[in-house]
């Protein structure tokens, strides 16, 4: 039988398509360290026998790895850098590029910068590249992905944050906390704290091991007392040192200023004038002065018998104020002396404590018995008491009367 027409060559004859090649290359040398710019190259091709339609290129970077500048040149055409973050995680970015139609035999390339932020993982710093076509058929894709490769530097680090409270007075305890934390690339191991006068303790240790690892993050504490002696200020440092895998040292000093409070008021209170009659007014003057070496704030003047009489609110070291009030003398409600006291706050909100006194004198009026402590109005007195003193008399009267009787009837 004769099938000579039947299997011509043409009759088996491929249609001709697209075969798209990528590759990708990137310029650094040696290994990146965070913040380092290095460029990437990517180049496409067709290599097929018909025009590819459809063509696009796109990068997903590894994480920490983003363009420097959000639109890039491919050839006559642009690409998009896009970015997307979920709360809590790095963000995400790619290179999104359309091309136009490309020919059989055609090659484009881009080259652009990119930088390497504090997101990226220290070790082996991988980015592929691939470039599809719609009418690129299956067995022509092989060559469709390009990587390029490079290391990325693990670098050790330690952060040391030392606190303490900003005032305190002598013969407080003080406590001193210390949060240390990797915010390198490595694990640390042989972590030692030293100072801030006191022997730190560990109270939290991130996951519990002997490792910090990687974000990870401990507290220590300690307490020192505040003597006589102690300078004021108390300027306290903390150093700590550790160590990687391989035996490399990182360390960290950080410290806290303590300010010694020795807070003291005075307060003098005087009475103008000093004496009077019933009906006289009288002058109350409170002198408040801070005596001490630290601010004093919210400092109130009260008077036993005339209640509040008024606030300050702050006195500086060395500075006063004064502060008035009057009564009227009366003989309904008496009293001889005033207490005055002064009450305000340090900055570490301990209290700061002062008193006087003052008395007034009555002269040449009568004085009923019974007076009020209490506050209003009222006569203070001072001197003999003339119902008293008039009773005294008729005492010492009757008892001579007594005594010559008794005389008479011995004789």
């Amino acid at each position: 039988i004769a099938l000579a027409g039947w299997l011509a060559p043409s009759a088996f004859a491929a249609d001709p398509s697209p075969d798209l090649t990528i590759t990708k290359t990137s310029d650094a040398t040696g290994a990146l360290a965070i913040g380092d710019r290095f460029s990437y190259t990517i180049t496409v091709a067709n290599i097929g026998a018909a025009t590819a339609h459809r063509v696009v290129v796109s990068d997903d970077f590894p994480t920490g790895v983003a363009p420097v500048a959000v639109i890039v040149p491919f050839g006559a055409d642009l690409c998009s850098v896009t970015s997307s973050q979920v709360f809590g995680s790095p963000p995400a970015v790619s290179l999104y590029c359309p091309l136009d139609p490309m020919a059989p035999g055609e090659t484009r390339s881009t080259t652009f910068e990119v930088a390497l932020d504090h997101y990226a993982r220290c070790g082996a710093l991988k980015n592929v590249a691939r470039v599809t076509a719609s009418d690129e058929p299956a067995e022509n894709q092989g060559d469709n992905k390009a990587t390029a490769l490079d290391t990325v530097t693990c670098v050790p680090s330690i952060e040391l944050d030392t606190t303490a409270p900003a005032y305190a007075h002598r013969g407080d305890e003080v406590a001193f906390t210390m949060r240390v934390h990797n915010d390198g690339q490595t694990a640390l191991g042989s972590v030692h704290l030293s100072g801030p006068g006191c022997s730190p303790t560990l109270i939290v240790d991130g996951n519990g091991d002997h490792t910090l690892g990687v974000g990870e993050s401990w507290t220590l504490r300690c307490s020192r007392p505040i003597g006589p002696a102690t300078p004021d200020p108390l300027a306290a440092a903390a150093t700590v040192i550790a160590r990687t895998d391989t035996d490399q040292k990182v360390t960290a000093h950080d410290g806290a200023t303590v300010r010694i409070l020795d807070p003291s008021l005075s307060i003098v209170l005087r009475a103008d004038p000093i004496s009077g009659t019933d009906g006289d007014t009288v002058t109350y003057s409170y002198l408040v002065t801070n005596t001490g070496d630290a601010l004093v704030r919210k400092i109130s003047v009260r008077d036993d018998h005339l209640g509040a009489i008024g606030t300050v609110p702050q006195l500086a070291p060395g500075h006063s104020a004064t502060l008035q009030a009057q009564r009227v003398l009366s003989t309904t409600d008496v009293w001889v002396t005033n207490t005055a006291t002064a009450r305000g706050i340090d900055g570490a909100g301990a209290a700061v404590l002062a008193s006087d006194e003052a008395s007034v004198t009555i002269v040449g009026a009568a004085v009923h018995s019974g007076g009020s402590g209490n506050g209003g109005d009222g006569t203070a007195f001072t001197g003999l008491d003339a119902t008293g003193a008039s009773a005294a008399a008729m005492l010492l009267a009757l008892a001579g009367v007594c005594l010559l009787a008794a005389a008479r009837r011995r004789a």
